[in-house]
């Protein structure tokens, strides 16, 4: 069992020279899959059981000779990084150049307010998180955050690259509509949150740089 945004490796073996494999899952809607050689990361952002596939190909591109699935269950509990703190090395490294940031809004309730999974397009090692600042208060009128580094964490061990997430959590919100910024490798995004009783809808122009999606998140 895994939590919403912890990510999960999947992997094979046993590959026959010059073949290839590719990885899915049963809901692009509920995960964010990258895969690199013969593994591949996954991203759940919503809680249930889903399935991932590894389909074997002769070739790249070529035909299908064999597949495995298998099942994995996603809590409703988020996933939190902190549990690396104890290590006595951390290094803080820059955001790579072109990176990308994926933000998914995941909770918006009366208790949690507004939370997003944020996590990389790139892969980094040792148990990557992202760094954060900004006012996510919303005090002076404005949601920002500014995402400013790559936490690895060398000594838990060997891990598999992966992308560098966390969970962002933007409280007092009021009905209305406000800016909404983010900040990455010096380029500022802007559009704005509205904010009702029932839901919460972004205006977002950007299918790049930092990207959300969904552009609504219903009140529970």
């Amino acid at each position: 069992m895994v939590k919403i945004g912890e990510p999960l490796i999947a992997s094979t073996n046993g590959m026959t020279a010059g073949s290839a494999v590719q990885f899915s899952a049963n809901s692009s809607a509920g995960s964010w899959t990258s895969a690199s050689g013969d593994s591949a990361t996954y991203i759940f952002k919503s809680a249930g059981v889903y399935q991932i596939s590894a389909t074997f190909l002769s070739a790249p591109n070529g035909p299908a000779y064999d597949s495995s699935h298998s099942s994995v269950t996603v809590s409703d509990s988020l996933y939190n990084d902190s549990g690396y703190a104890h290590c006595d090395v951390v290094l803080s490294l820059p955001i790579a150049s072109g990176d990308q940031i994926n933000l998914t809004p995941i909770i918006f309730s009366d208790s949690a307010g507004l939370v997003f999974l944020a996590n990389t397009r790139n892969m980094y090692n040792s148990f990557p998180s992202l760094a954060i600042g900004g006012d996510f208060s919303g005090v002076a009128g404005v949601y920002e955050c500014d995402f400013n580094a790559i936490i690895e964490y060398p000594c838990n061990g060997p891990s598999y690259p992966a992308p560098a997430t966390t969970d962002i959590f933007l409280n007092s919100l009021k009905n209305g509509t406000y800016p909404l910024v983010f900040k990455l490798n010096g380029t500022t995004y802007q559009g704005s949150i509205v904010i009702s009783d029932a839901e919460c809808t972004f205006n977002w122009n950007y299918n790049s740089g930092v990207t959300i999606s969904p552009l609504q998140i219903q009140k529970y």
